[in-house]
């Protein structure tokens, strides 16, 4: 899940889905602090390790006119 379908999931639950940007950031930061509960709860032994990826970017060419 990402943060728009974690939000529309909460605003649906809450029967309150206002388009205001003042609740979205107040929305987002009480998501965030749920997520920062869990995460300090306990020591995640994944979260621990350090991994090095190759990664490319997906680029487009331009196309000529």
């Amino acid at each position: 899940m990402n943060l728009n379908e974690i939000r529309n999931k909460v605003k649906s639950i809450t029967d309150y889905s206002p388009d205001l940007n003042v609740y979205n950031e107040q929305l987002d930061i009480l998501i965030n602090d749920a997520y920062m509960a869990l995460w300090t709860e306990k020591r995640w032994k994944w979260a621990m390790k350090t991994i090095y990826m190759d990664i490319w970017p997906d680029l487009v060419p331009a196309q000529p006119d």
